[in-house]
């Protein structure tokens, strides 16, 4: 009648519903005081007036906890906070609907609650729902948004084998935009390097440093010099890092790293002059981890040399005996 008319004018409803409940002989029954107050939110929404949506919204939700439309006022009412950065009010909402079973809101809520799970930081839950959007995706562009977040979210959980996975998944999709392949190469080539699958972290560092410039190509280009260094190909190895110090010389962490592994190389071409002068440098200039990691490679390398001259002097003293041996036999012959 004419009460809820100039309640509703007035964005009262939840006080006509209080109203009416207090009345002897209404003859309003719960059903219509619930549907009154759920459709009053929703023509709100409907108009794009998310706050007095969402303020009636959570009232109905108050006032009706059981009610006929406690599912899409909780979607509605999440779709409002989300939209203006109230991620409690979103997540509770979203949880609700989630719980509910309800088949309608499920693709929006799972992904509302994928992100809004990631951007707190609670990548348990953000992997399980970001697993749930993958089944529901309804385009390709869904299923990389998706596939990506699995990717981060095995990432933050230092989950090496399924960083590899997804990140090989997304380097399969030809539509992938360039930023996100690049993430993807660089996952997969580190995680490749932690389950030492040489083969297949060469494979994608080559392909970084074909494609991704910056500090990610410097990081590329060490451990593909690292790679030949293990296969004895120090010159190689040598080259590619002359290479990048004089071609990507501002990343402090790969251009010490590859000094450190270009006396390595000397010291495998028996330079051990260059070995240690590189050795030196590195003591006396850089900081950090790299200073011990050269001290300590420079005192194996002496201890190393030590121990191949005593072994060569060991040999050389096994030659000579048998042929003093075979002089005193000829002196008793005598």
């Amino acid at each position: 009648g004419l009460a809820k008319i100039q309640f509703s004018e007035l964005d009262q409803l939840g006080d006509y519903v209080d109203w009416i409940q207090t009345l002897t002989g209404a003859d309003i029954g719960q059903g219509a005081l619930d549907s009154t107050l759920y459709n009053g939110a929703f023509d709100r929404y409907s108009l794009g007036d998310c706050a007095g949506a969402k303020k009636g919204m959570l009232e109905y939700i108050a006032k009706f906890p059981d009610g006929i439309f406690r599912v899409p006022a909780n979607y509605y009412a999440a779709e409002c906070a989300f939209a203006e950065g109230d991620d409690a009010v979103a997540l509770a909402g979203y949880e609700f609907v989630e719980r509910s079973g309800e088949l309608s809101f499920r693709k929006r809520t799972v992904e509302r609650l994928a992100s809004l799970y990631y951007a707190s930081e609670d990548y348990e839950n953000a992997f399980t729902y970001f697993q749930q959007v993958v089944s529901l995706v309804g385009n390709a562009d869904e299923g990389r948004r998706a596939r990506l977040g699995l990717m981060r979210c095995a990432k933050a959980l230092e989950d090496v084998p399924v960083i590899m996975q997804y990140a090989e998944s997304l380097l399969q999709d030809e539509g992938l935009p360039v930023e996100w392949r690049s993430e993807a190469l660089l996952n997969a080539a580190r995680s490749a390097l932690a389950l030492n699958d040489s083969a297949s972290a060469k494979l994608y560092y080559t392909q970084v440093t074909a494609e991704i410039k910056g500090e990610a190509q410097a990081e590329s280009n060490y451990y593909l010099a690292h790679f030949e260094y293990v296969q004895s190909k120090y010159e190689a190895s040598n080259e590619r890092i002359f290479w990048m110090i004089d071609n990507l010389p501002t990343y402090p962490q790969w251009r010490w790293k590859s000094l450190l592994l270009m006396a390595k190389n000397y010291a495998g071409l028996q330079d051990d002059f260059q070995a240690n002068y590189t050795l030196d440098y590195i003591i006396d200039n850089a900081e950090g981890a790299i200073v011990g990691e050269a001290q300590q490679f420079k005192s194996d390398l002496t201890r190393r040399r030590a121990a191949e001259e005593a072994q060569a002097q060991i040999s050389d003293t096994l030659e000579v005996a048998p042929t003093a041996m075979e002089e005193l036999e000829e002196l008793d012959q005598e």
